[in-house]
């Protein structure tokens, strides 16, 4: 597998605790600080566009809908002849 090429820097100030916090967690998994911040950066934006990208096509998928239901009947012919059959009638 060819190694990745990493080539951009991301630099953050960060309090005390919030520097004891990251320290531990990426030690709990055993990872260097930078790759345990990337990782997790990295899922939560993936999780955030899928999230707003679904939403955005519920959105457009709705006012489709509303669209649709706004729309005046269509007249299908076959659904009136069912309509005024009497289904207790004996053929």
């Amino acid at each position: 597998m060819a190694a990745i090429e990493r080539d951009q820097r991301l630099n953050a100030r960060l309090t005390e605790q919030e520097d004891r916090l990251l320290r531990e967690a990426a030690a709990e998994l055993g990872k260097p600080v930078s790759r345990f911040v990337i990782e997790a950066g990295v899922e939560q934006a993936r999780e955030i566009l899928a999230d707003t990208r679904l939403l955005r096509v519920a959105d457009r998928a709705a006012a489709q809908f509303e669209a649709w239901l706004d729309a005046p009947p269509q007249k299908l012919p076959a659904a009136q002849r069912l309509a005024e059959v009497d289904p207790f009638e004996r053929a």
